[in-house]
């Protein structure tokens, strides 16, 4: 229960700083940099929506560095593109499937996160549309959502400098 105690508090705490951020018009920008934990932020995510997972019938696993594994961000930003990059896996990835989030370092020392699915998987058309938000085609869409997500990972990776690359 106390680690149930305590994803509801991050998810919580995240929430109102999203809310914060948009309310002073902070959401367009980087508004606290400074070294954030990636393993421990997607770690904590994935235990935010386990129970998701379970009740869509898809294993949520991950595979993160036990050490700190430091980077440079705002950690608002850098939970919210964890949390639309798990999202969008679960809600295209069908019952039975998995969804592997992995951190590390790459050999030159790099860090690296990664959201790997057993999902359908996209073209290399959809991958491009998918992070550009197209307002004739808002609207409910398959597997549910509205199509903002993965543009907002796309704009909260530039506004620090990381990169997002899809593999399909």
């Amino acid at each position: 229960y106390l680690g149930y105690a305590g994803d509801i508090y991050e998810s919580a705490r995240h929430a109102l700083d999203v809310v914060n951020a948009m309310l002073t018009g902070d959401a367009r920008e980087a508004r606290s940099i400074g070294p954030v934990d990636l393993a421990h932020v997607a770690l904590s995510t994935v235990s935010v929506m386990q129970p998701l997972a379970r009740s869509s019938g898809i294993a949520l696993e991950a595979d993160c560095d036990e050490e700190r594994l430091e980077v440079t961000g705002d950690a608002t930003a850098i939970r919210q593109i964890i949390y639309n990059l798990i999202s969008n896996a679960l809600k295209f990835t069908p019952q039975g499937g998995e969804v592997h989030v992995v951190t590390g370092y790459l050999p030159k020392g790099v860090p690296f996160f990664v959201v790997r699915d057993t999902g359908e998987g996209m073209s290399e058309d959809d991958i491009v549309r998918a992070f550009y938000r197209d307002d004739s085609r808002i609207g409910a869409r398959k597997g549910g959502g509205y199509g903002i997500g993965l543009p907002m990972v796309r704009k909260l990776a530039e506004m620090m400098n990381a990169t997002i690359d899809v593999d399909s």
